[in-house]
């Protein structure tokens, strides 16, 4: 039973190893493309070497941690370089290996334009990835693509990673051991491997490295090739850059440990062969976040959204995930957060980018909330292990932090919260039975600001508004629209003709009669009118033309006709 288990999960591998294997070969360039396999200097950039050692270079470089400058060769009078150097005895030949200086095929004018676009493409590849793929070529093997070809190929053995470094504009290039790994050539060794056979030698692990003992031993692996050699002071400056072959050489599934094969792993099976079946997150889209219980063990240190804490969540329950966007929407923020909560959790996290402006952001952020002592930096100038070392130092150094305070202020915290909740929930709860909330209320009264631009509306009382359910608001407002669209068909009431008359409907038979009515009023209006003028001429008072007018001199008409007695008053 076991057996046939282990043959079934062995099937179950065969697919996935395949289409690993697949894909580690996209990462293998083993053209002639590749200067790692076959090295053409470029025209603006990178400089040979010549008339030195390979090994004194190496020793004054790595061994003595020196920098060392470079040297044109003497032009001519027409400004092209001389074809030789001077010649000098055995004793300043031997003088010149040992010191700082490196001799080139350049004139002074194009060595320093070269250095300094050379110094500009690795400052790029440094800024731009994080990654350094200046270095000097220590020893070449020239080989042949078969015995008939006449084209010799240069391919370089040992590979010294450097900086271009200069303290102003004015002051000369000097090139310096960056104390990153020292490698040997990759690349070529996969391709002779593979097309040829041959196994060129690993570089020898540890402090002490002999380049002329590893030179000794890659030429007799190529020894069978009778046109084949080692040149051991060729020595170039320029760019290799070997990372994918890394990726390649780490992905080989029989050099990992039994028990964590990259076949074996689980990411790996669902991303080349399963696919993923992760189940959904606990929360969904429209839970409210603070009521989810997980959601109190997240160590949230900046700002996030509940987009953002949905994300934390997901993470944090072991969800495989994608998370996109564009600029500007606060993945950054995200990815800080996930960091962060995974530490306090005592999880290790591997943050990988594309490009080091991404790793930057996210390590910016972890230093401004206190955290950036808990990460390590792997890229660029920090790879190298004397850079590592110091940083280990460096925080062991700092003991325990103080959490006093911070615990009191985490303490404060849940009531903050409930606090913050307890109004979030109040301006989103419905007000009694209306069905609109405080916040809504507040949003239409603020419509209605901006629409009457500072006029003073008019109170009005309606009874028992407070009662009023959704459906009577509704109601109301529908009849406040069929108001609203008369009004617009007929005016405002009060500037009609027939406005306080009280009559709603006239018939036509009656239309008659109504025209008679004003006919007689029309006289009895203008009668009046005439006598209102004679009593007023009579009596010496103005002639009257509105009602109001009119009322008061008929009542003075009356007092005169009612003849009181007025012997007693002055």
């Amino acid at each position: 039973m076991l057996t046939v288990k282990k043959n079934y999960f062995g099937r179950m591998l065969e697919p996935i190893l395949a289409k690993l294997e697949a894909s580690r070969k996209e990462l293998l360039d083993l053209g002639l493309r590749n200067p790692l396999i076959h090295y053409k200097r470029p025209k603006s950039k990178g400089v040979q070497v010549v008339q030195e050692k390979a090994t004194a270079i190496f020793d004054l470089l790595v061994n003595q941690g020196k920098a060392m400058s470079f040297v044109g060769r003497p032009a001519k009078l027409d400004g092209t370089p001389e074809l030789e150097f001077a010649e000098l005895s055995d004793e300043l030949l031997r003088q010149s290996y040992t010191d700082t200086k490196l001799q080139t095929v350049e004139t002074e004018t194009s060595l320093q334009h070269k250095l300094l676009n050379t110094y500009y493409a690795a400052r790029t590849s440094l800024e731009e990835q994080g990654l350094n793929t200046l270095y000097i070529s220590l020893g070449m093997l020239m080989w042949y693509e078969s015995d008939a070809s006449e084209e010799g190929r240069l391919a370089p053995l040992l590979l010294v990673p450097v900086t271009l470094e200069r303290s102003s504009a004015s002051e000369r290039f000097r090139v310096r051991y960056s104390e990153e790994e020292i490698g040997h050539n990759l690349s070529l060794q996969a391709k002779l491997k593979a097309e040829f056979g041959l196994q060129i030698p690993d570089l020898p692990a540890g402090e002490e490295i002999n380049i002329t003992d590893y030179f000794s031993q890659v030429a007799q692996q190529v020894a069978v090739q009778q046109r084949w050699k080692v040149l051991p002071d060729h020595i170039e400056l320029g760019f290799f850059s070997f990372g994918k072959f890394m990726i390649y050489h780490d992905l080989d599934n029989n050099k990992w440990p039994q028990d964590a094969k990259p076949a074996e792993n689980s990411i790996l099976q669902s991303l080349l062969q399963d696919g993923f079946q992760d189940p959904p997150p606990t929360a969904g889209d429209d839970v409210f976040i603070d009521r989810v219980a997980k959601t109190e063990e997240l160590f949230q240190v900046v700002d996030a959204d509940s987009s953002q804490i949905l994300a934390m969540l997901a993470v944090h329950e072991g969800r495989n995930l994608v998370i996109q966007g564009p600029p500007g929407t606060g993945k950054s923020q995200t990815i800080t957060n996930i960091i962060a909560n995974a530490i306090g959790h005592g999880k290790k996290v591997l943050f990988v980018a594309e490009k080091m402006a991404a790793l930057e952001v996210v390590k910016r952020r972890m230093d401004n909330i206190g955290l950036g002592e808990a990460c390590l930096e792997l890229h660029s100038h920090k790879a190298n292990k004397k850079e590592l070392h110091l940083e280990l130092k460096r925080v062991l150094d700092l003991g325990k932090p103080s959490l006093q305070k911070l615990q009191e202020e985490v303490a404060l915290l849940s009531k903050h919260r409930e606090e913050i909740n307890a109004y979030a929930t109040a301006v989103n709860t419905p007000i009694r039975q209306s069905g609109l909330t405080a916040h809504q209320v507040y949003g239409y009264l603020l419509e209605i600001n901006d629409e009457v631009d500072g006029e003073i509306l008019p109170k009005i009382q309606l009874p028992d508004i407070d009662k009023w359910t959704a459906e009577k608001q509704r109601e109301a407002e529908a009849m406040a629209d069929r108001i609203q669209a008369r009004l617009h068909d007929i005016g405002l009431p009060a500037g009609l003709l027939f406005w306080g008359s009280g009559l709603r409907v006239l018939l036509p038979h009656e239309q008659q009669e109504m025209v008679s009515i004003f006919s007689q009023s029309y006289a009895a209006v203008e009668k009046l009118k005439t006598v209102a003028a004679e009593i007023a001429n009579a009596m010496g008072m103005p002639v009257s033309v509105k009602r109001e007018e009119a009322l008061k001199l008929a009542a003075t008409a009356q007092l005169a006709a009612a003849k009181p007695a007025l012997q007693q008053i002055a």
